[in-house]
């Protein structure tokens, strides 16, 4: 978790700077266990200025990302500076 909060503070602040806060929780996986359940991770301290493949890009380092959804204000479209990351297993998102 920490060198993705540098990560993400590095992609704010080059020279350095604040950090980012992920939490999360078990989403998904079929009834009846068929498959390993996601997590999906919510992530705090985005850059307004970040698109979803540089977030995308910080998380995969860490396993399959399935998505990445930044929350962006419905009438401006300028993000919130937040969003959710879901990944593939929840090994994954406890390695992230």
């Amino acid at each position: 978790r920490k060198r993705l909060e540098q990560a993400i503070s590095l992609l704010a602040h080059p020279q350095g700077g604040s950090s980012a806060q992920g939490y999360g929780g078990i989403e998904g996986g079929l009834p009846g266990g068929g498959q390993n359940p996601s997590v999906k991770l919510f992530v705090g301290q985005i850059p307004k200025h970040a698109t979803t493949e540089e977030v995308r890009a910080l998380f995969e380092e860490f396993g399959e990302v399935v998505d990445v959804v930044i929350l962006r204000n419905k009438y401006t479209g300028e993000s919130k500076g937040c969003g959710f990351v879901k990944l593939a297993t929840v090994e994954e998102g406890e390695a992230a």
